[in-house]
């Protein structure tokens, strides 16, 4: 497929220049799992503010724990009348004790064991479709950060970034778009020889995103 102009020109830009940082890696299937936890905090605490957490925590989740009891109440209230019609009462009340616990304690293993299952299921997929058996190069120059990989192109203006969200593995490089839109970048501790270390690469992310983020106050 043939590159667009813009596209080009930056590729032979970035073939002529020297960059400050060069930095290739791969991502492991462990690091991806990583990014998503850090991923899910970090968009969690952007979305939701002190009180909202606190609501949703302390309010929310105690009331919807309380309906959900007071359905499976009222379930194992049907099941005894029913039973009760056609049984002694012993056994209608079993039945409807062992409905009301089942109830409850399929919920907690369905949300315990099935639901994990669910999400690295879905996080695998979408790891093979990005990450397995490639390589991404990361350079810098003063101009612009350039991620030569299948899917990204080149941040031109270091001000469109957001902000940076480190966790043990590595980190994500969020960017800002037009309107609302964010893109989020994936950088990995996981490096290939060659590479610049990992401390001088924060350190050079660091300098250039201060003089971004100087640049739009100014």
């Amino acid at each position: 497929m043939a590159e667009s102009g813009a596209h080009g020109s930056l590729r032979k830009q970035g073939a002529e220049t020297r960059p400050d940082v060069s930095y290739r890696f791969v991502v492991s299937f462990s690091t991806h799992q990583a990014a998503s936890v850090a991923w899910q905090m970090s968009t969690r605490k952007k979305r939701r503010g002190p009180v909202t957490s606190f609501l949703a925590r302390y309010v929310a989740q105690p009331i919807g724990a309380l309906l959900y009891a007071l359905l499976c109440l009222k379930l194992a209230t049907v099941v005894y009348h029913a039973v009760a019609a056609v049984q002694p009462a012993p056994i209608a009340g079993l039945m409807a004790t062992v409905t009301f616990f089942g109830l409850t304690v399929g919920l907690a293993l369905a949300g315990g064991l099935l639901v994990p299952r669910l999400q690295k299921k879905q996080l695998w997929r979408s790891y093979q479709e990005v990450y397995v058996d490639n390589e991404f190069l990361l350079e810098g120059r003063r101009s612009h950060l350039w991620f030569d990989d299948r899917c990204v192109g080149a941040v031109r203006h270091w001000s469109t970034v957001d902000r940076v969200v480190e966790f043990e593995d590595g980190m994500w490089l969020f960017l800002r778009k037009r309107g609302l839109s964010r893109e989020a970048y994936l950088i990995s501790k996981e490096s290939l020889p060659g590479s610049c270390p990992w401390d001088e690469l924060k350190a050079y992310l660091g300098d250039r995103i201060a003089e971004g983020a100087s640049s739009r106050v100014d």
